[in-house]
């Protein structure tokens, strides 16, 4: 996901948790932004560095009253032998499952108050 490109972050599953190490995304930047290209949606757009290039990054989310808690890390396959380096990323994390069931309210990401959505 280096460069010019941006594509949407994967949440987590289950499975990736059972059979992937689980590291750290750190985040340079983060805006609440809504797209508006094909139907207009919420996204947190995201840029970053992951430990290496073999880290790709995930997300879990909660809802806790009027917050949405959004946890950013990476996860890479433990069998794998990679190359310590540094490596950008950015991406955007889609809202649309919350906003779509109604939810609104503060948007928060690894413990930091990103923005507000209202209805």
């Amino acid at each position: 996901m280096a460069g010019n490109h941006w594509n949407f972050i994967p949440q987590a599953t289950v499975e990736e948790a059972k059979s992937k190490a689980r590291s750290v995304a750190y985040v340079e930047s983060v805006e609440l932004v809504l797209l508006t290209n094909d139907k207009p949606r919420w996204v947190l757009a995201i840029t970053g560095t992951l430990p290496t290039p073999c880290n790709q990054p995930r997300f879990t989310a909660r809802q806790e009253d009027h917050r949405l808690l959004v946890e950013l890390f990476s996860v890479r396959d433990p069998n794998t032998i990679c190359i310590e380096v540094i490596q950008p990323f950015q991406g955007y994390i889609d809202l649309s499952p919350w906003i779509d069931q109604g939810w609104a309210g503060e948007v928060w990401l690894n413990g930091q108050l990103v923005g507000r959505i209202e209805r």
